[in-house]
């Protein structure tokens, strides 16, 4: 059992109503992984399964035994009944063909995006509800949703940063949450954000804090879980579903190649038990009708930001992008003017006037080559990836000038004047000079592919960089 557990307490009725409802009841036509809707004339689309499988599925739903009138008139069960009926149950799950490609070998036959108008048309009109806007952490704003209050109407809104393990240490929580509060507020036109939350879907860190928020907030409300495509929603719920001791129901599908979720997720909130219970102070409220019981977790399909790198790469290269550990700063102490910076064949950083020798570092997947170039020195393009040149050195853009930037450290700062380049889908390049400078830089991306100029969460310093091998 993982570490972040925490017991809730689970009635057998209750978890037999959640088997019945979600698996037999009106989610009985989708897949319970992607929310596809299952279907058997096309191998190659989400949702299909074969005719025979299918076949047995609706055999299993007619079954007099499996439906939830025979099940509440059961005398009270023994805890190893009860045990016996949820593996019985977990046994008799179906997920499309898709989604157990992607569980079990990784690769994702056909990615799927929403329609963003009709997917937030389909929430403003519920009145009711909290909004958990999930994005990642090592890769903001890009992978936040612009202008997300006026979408969802008049809600309640938990701003989420996942992969909050992966940023590099150490870093100020205080000083992190206000820094995307900043940005959610300035660049992303948001004009309210209720709260904020540094998580890790990945190891559980955090995630009761989420929970406790999330309860104090709803009373008998759907939650629903919004944000770009790879961000980790649905391995937030995986998390959920982990930390609530879950095994009645499988969890969404998780993937790193966008696209995965293609439909919303409706998932009972009583199916975790106590878990997400409407709170007052340090309490649970108690009612006698239980009508919480009838609120939703929604998973919604992943957004999909075209200026973002990711969508130019194959599943190959992206597995390259995606950190997989704590993100360190690798770049170089000394960079004169003269010299390129490369992150792999997706940006060159050309410093193209100054007078005193800046800081550059990136901060991004260990698998991405970085180099740099000195003056009269050019970077042969087989060195670097991605991409994988010798297999897409044709059919991959070339790179060009997408913005020209001022960097200008003034005496009173004290070196302290850091800046990030960040590049939406691939981590940001901090650039920092402990002189007083003004000094110009070109950047340059595969098809222009747009970047955003911050003010740096953090302070870089010649000690936290470590050399390009």
């Amino acid at each position: 059992m993982l570490s972040f557990y925490r017991p809730f307490v689970v009635s057998s009725r209750k978890i037999l109503t959640c088997i019945c409802a979600t698996r037999f009841g009106s989610s009985i036509s989708n897949c319970p992984g992607c929310g596809s809707h299952f279907q058997t004339e096309k191998p190659t689309k989400p949702g299909y399964v074969r005719e025979s499988t299918w076949k047995s599925r609706l055999q299993s739903a007619k079954d007099p035994k499996l439906q939830l009138s025979y099940l509440e008139s059961l005398p009270i069960l023994t805890e190893r009944e009860l045990k016996l009926l949820l593996k019985a149950r977990k046994n008799k799950s179906l997920i499309c063909q898709r989604c157990h490609d992607a569980t079990y070998k990784h690769v994702l036959s056909a990615a799927a995006f929403p329609d963003m108008t009709k997917l937030f048309s389909h929430v403003k009109v519920n009145p009711h509800g909290i909004v958990v806007h999930v994005f990642d952490a090592t890769d903001f704003p890009a992978s936040a949703i612009p202008a997300l209050p006026a979408m969802v109407g008049n809600k309640k809104i938990i701003a989420v940063a996942n992969k909050w393990d992966l940023m590099p240490k150490p870093v100020n929580e205080k000083k992190a949450k206000q820094f995307y509060i900043d940005h959610l507020k300035g660049h992303l036109q948001w004009d309210r954000v209720d709260d904020l939350h540094l998580v890790s879907a990945r190891n559980g860190d955090k995630l009761f804090e989420l929970v406790d928020a999330i309860n104090k907030r709803q009373t008998e409300d759907d939650v629903f879980l919004f944000g770009r495509a790879n961000v980790g929603k649905s391995q937030l719920i995986n998390a959920i579903f982990k930390a609530a001791a879950v095994d009645s129901h499988p969890p969404p599908t998780i993937c790193n190649i966008p696209g995965t979720t293609t439909d919303l997720l409706n998932i009972p909130l009583s199916l975790f038990g106590d878990m997400f219970k409407p709170k007052q102070g340090d309490y649970h409220v108690s009612s006698e009708k239980e009508s919480w019981n009838t609120s939703q977790l929604i998973d919604t399909p992943g957004i999909k930001n075209d200026d973002q790198i990711m969508y130019l790469l194959e599943p190959k290269e992206l597995q390259m992008v995606m950190p997989k550990r704590e993100l360190t700063f690798v770049g170089c102490k000394s960079f004169l003017p003269g010299s390129a910076f490369y992150v792999g064949g997706l940006v060159r950083i050309e410093y193209v006037s100054g007078k005193e020798p800046v800081q550059i570092a990136f901060a991004g997947s260990r698998g991405i080559t970085l180099d740099f170039s000195k003056k009269n020195r050019t970077v042969s393009s087989m060195k670097l990836s991605p991409p994988l040149v010798k297999e897409r050195e044709i059919s991959f853009p070339e790179l060009e000038m997408v913005q020209e930037f001022k960097y200008v450290s003034k005496k009173e700062s004290k070196g302290k004047d850091s800046y990030d380049i960040a590049v939406g889908g691939l981590g940001w390049i901090s650039i920092n000079c402990t002189f007083p400078t003004e000094s110009t830089f070109r950047i340059y991306t595969p098809a222009k592919t747009p970047v955003v100029i911050r003010k740096s969460l953090y302070t870089l310093e010649p000690s936290m960089i470590k050399a390009i091998a």
